[in-house]
């Protein structure tokens, strides 16, 4: 990971105006996220993605949720037990971005959709961690890519950091996804979905 976001600023995720810019349950349910399926939330934070998707899925469904930061994953669970969510599963991954326990035989091939939300412009090697992440999705499920445009603007990363909407979606083609669509969300990020091909 180059840069990963600071979590003493973990409040300012689940803040008002990102809820207006960014709506998670909207643009989880517009991408064909339902009940009864299994999501995974990758650079999942303290949980602006993962709490809606746990709900969205329901007491049939699972949400596993992947995070560098202990603080981050421990504020998610507090915020889980709160509101009762149960079928919430998180895993602490290591500097590359990855775990450090065996967990292929457990997640292989089982998410529905999976998201990577302002996650792509923090990892180092990029190819080696989608690759590694697009094992745990079902043939024809779904990976949905939030990040931030690239242009200049005061809040988010640097300008150098940020990923062009092209340059994601070479990546994606490069992992043998099946680009769906992008869209510009708003002045502050991108959404990208491609299905992974049967094998």
């Amino acid at each position: 990971m180059t840069q990963v976001f600071n979590p003493a600023q973990r409040d300012k995720l689940h803040s008002d105006n990102r809820k207006k810019s960014l709506p998670a349950k909207k643009i989880l349910t517009a991408c064909g996220l339902g009940e009864d399926k299994v999501f995974l939330d990758v650079g999942c934070g303290n949980g602006y993605f993962s709490l809606p998707a746990a709900e969205i899925v329901g007491p049939g469904g699972e949400v596993h949720a992947f995070d560098i930061s202990s603080q981050m994953l421990e504020d998610l669970q507090g915020r889980a037990e709160a509101q009762q969510i149960e079928n919430l599963k998180l895993y602490q991954v290591n500097n590359s971005g990855v775990c450090e326990g065996n967990i292929q035989g457990e997640l292989a091939d089982s998410g529905d959709m999976m998201l990577m939300a302002n996650l792509l412009h923090e990892v180092s090697n990029l190819p080696k961690f989608i690759q590694y992440y697009l094992d745990f999705l079902k043939d024809q499920g779904r990976l949905i890519v939030i990040d931030w445009r690239k242009k200049e603007m005061e809040t988010g990363p640097d300008y150098q950091h940020r990923l062009a909407v092209d340059t994601v979606q070479n990546l994606l083609r490069e992992a043998d996804l099946e680009l769906e669509y992008s869209r510009i969300l708003n002045d502050k990020y991108y959404l990208i979905v491609a299905d992974k091909k049967s094998r």
